[in-house]
């Protein structure tokens, strides 16, 4: 019954989130200068999802070599340690995986699908595939491997901060975020590994592109954010501090507020070549 509710409740703001489309026309994004952009070349084969990322399927992709801190980040939240991303696609998935360079893994274990894996080390995936901010669906992997997976809707017409969230008025009434929503075909895990921890997903293309009307990945452009959550011990206190790490900088705490800053993946034809 909660999962037929739930599909329910999904159509009718999908339909009005339309009707706010059809009638304000497609808003412009946001924030569109400075934007990063990847190149991502299709999978000769798919990659196995067991959170190992030495896989030789991974030699030729799409790389970004290093997260940015968050936007208006101090100088201790510049501390950055090192993230790999990598990227494939097909028909059928986007395929990334991260590399985390950590000597002090936070992650107890205790965790379940759909909690607040967030307040321990996580990486993030966010992805528009029609590229107005009015849907989009964010992945959380933890090291152990848990998963949270949700859907955001905007029900109004697209309007910013200076600093590229959101406006507050419009997030408070407009903006809906689906916990209970379950990615069908989701792929995901994560390793321990001599320099800290991996992770892997596949990330099936029907739930990114439906509102582009088909369930497949093609060649062309969609949006995307990349995270990690970095909880890093403080010296002399029990406590962590968070320190995020961001492909597209964004103010700490708010990737889920701020789709204008998604960056652009374009999906190319070519076949992965090797490096060496």
């Amino acid at each position: 019954m909660k999962g037929i509710v739930m599909r329910g409740l999904l159509g009718l703001l999908l339909a009005a989130s339309g009707a706010a489309m059809a009638a304000a026309g497609q808003p412009e994004r946001g924030g569109e200068g400075g934007l990063p952009r990847l190149d991502v070349p299709r999978a000769a084969q798919a990659p196995t999802i067991d959170g190992d990322v030495a896989d030789a399927v991974w030699a030729g992709a799409a790389r970004i070599d290093g997260l940015l801190p968050a936007a208006k980040a101090g100088p201790a939240d510049r501390e950055l340690r090192s993230t790999v991303v990598r990227a494939l696609w097909d028909t059928n998935a986007l395929y990334v995986a991260f590399d985390c360079e950590d000597d002090e893994v936070f992650s107890t274990g205790t965790l379940k699908h759909d909690d607040n894996v967030y307040l321990e080390d996580v990486v993030e995936v966010f992805l528009d595939g029609f590229g107005d901010g009015r849907q989009f669906v964010e992945i959380q992997v933890a090291p152990d491997g848990t998963t949270l997976d949700m859907m955001y809707l905007l029900t109004a017409e697209m309007k910013l901060a200076p600093d590229g969230r959101i406006a507050p008025d419009v997030s408070r009434r407009d903006r809906w975020g689906f916990r209970e929503w379950e990615m069908e075909g989701l792929q995901a895990a994560a390793k321990r590994t001599a320099r800290g921890w991996s992770a892997e997903l596949a990330i099936p293309a029907g739930p990114v592109m439906k509102r582009r009307g088909t369930s497949v990945f093609e060649p062309g452009e969609i949006r995307a954010q990349f995270m990690r959550y970095d909880h890093v011990p403080v010296e002399g206190k029990a406590s962590r501090r968070l320190i995020q790490q961001n492909w597209s900088p964004v103010i700490h705490g708010n990737p889920h507020n701020t789709p204008s800053r998604m960056g652009r993946l374009v999906l190319i034809d070519d076949q992965p070549t090797t490096r060496p």
